[in-house]
């Protein structure tokens, strides 16, 4: 697809309505690998001279996501790719497997998530 400041705002929304639906903070996001090489590297560190192949990335410890609107064939596509990278943000311990599927079907559907809580170590003491 074509980056215009249409699809730009528009990127920006669905990024805000899936973060608050994820109830995790906004992520700050990146459309050009030009940008991404520009931040630094413990930002990108994993695929960051790789990301060009790939759809979307989530650095989830920078609360980042790239996005590459190039490789998107239409907006129900790119609107695929914002839900599952920010998926990966709520739950990075999820691979891609049939449970993430379902996760980023059912925040496409507008289900709202409760906020991550890590689950608490049950004391062995009696």
């Amino acid at each position: 697809m074509r980056r215009t400041r249409m699809l730009d705002m528009w990127i920006d929304r669905k990024i805000t309505s899936f973060s608050q639906q994820l109830c995790v903070a906004k992520p700050k996001y990146v459309m050009r690998l030009r940008d991404l090489l520009s931040l630094p590297k413990e930002m990108t560190k994993g695929r960051r001279t790789s990301a060009y192949k790939y759809r979307g990335v989530a650095y989830t410890r920078s609360n980042l996501i790239f996005l590459n609107v190039k490789r998107a064939t239409s907006r129900a596509d790119l609107r695929y790719i914002i839900a599952h990278e920010c998926a990966h943000l709520r739950f990075p311990y999820l691979s891609h497997g049939i449970r993430f599927k379902k996760v980023v079907d059912q925040l496409m559907k507008g289900r709202q998530f409760r906020p991550y809580q890590p689950k608490r170590m049950k004391s062995r003491l009696k």
